[in-house]
């Protein structure tokens, strides 16, 4: 088993669909920055009711911290082309609701503009 761990911003909201057995799927799509500030982009897939939570309260734009297993999985397309899927499954995410304000963060006033610290 691979696990994955990261940070980044939801590139679109979830698409939260059923598969054939009844169950929900909420698909996400990740950007992320990699060690080297590159732009990287990864899809998660959260199932059932964590899966019908993550649709229902975030959106484009959400902060997400995600953990979980990367899966592996090809399919054959109606033109013949055999295309290959990789997915982060079994997510735990934190993170705060896109509008939802971070903490204010205290900052001492500067009294004297030389007195600067660095």
């Amino acid at each position: 088993m691979i696990t994955v761990q990261g940070h980044g911003r939801l590139t679109r909201d979830p698409e939260l669909r059923d598969l054939a057995d009844g169950t929900k799927l909420a698909a996400l799509r990740i950007a992320a920055d990699d060690s080297r500030g590159r732009t990287v982009y990864l899809n998660l897939a959260e199932f059932g009711k964590p899966g019908e939570a993550t649709a229902r309260h975030l959106r484009k734009g959400s902060e997400v911290v995600f953990y979980g297993e990367l899966r592996f999985r090809e399919a054959d397309t109606d033109n013949g082309r055999r295309e290959y899927y990789s997915a982060v499954v079994h997510i735990e995410f934190a993170g705060r609701r896109n509008g939802d304000q971070p903490a204010a963060r205290a900052e001492a006033p500067i009294s004297d503009p030389n007195d600067i610290p660095f």
